[in-house]
């Protein structure tokens, strides 16, 4: 039997325990408050605050910078 993707997210999402995932929820809202700074909301536009959020909370979240230059 096929199931739409939409069926099952809503399948998927109504098993979890909302309290799960709780308190990475709270370290995301946090790390988010902490980039939605004035100088950051000003600088960026709609489209590419959206970006660099997501890159600051990938980088807060999990410490990889990415290749470096110098390789060290």
């Amino acid at each position: 039997m096929w199931v739409s993707e939409e069926v099952f997210l809503e399948e998927v999402n109504m098993e979890k325990d909302p309290n799960e995932n709780a308190s990475l929820r709270l370290l995301v809202e946090y790390y988010r408050s902490e980039f939605r700074t004035p100088e950051n909301l000003y600088y960026y536009s709609p489209e590419d605050l959206k970006i660099a959020e997501r890159r600051f909370l990938k980088f807060k979240l999990t410490g990889y910078e990415g290749p470096r230059l110098n390789g060290f």
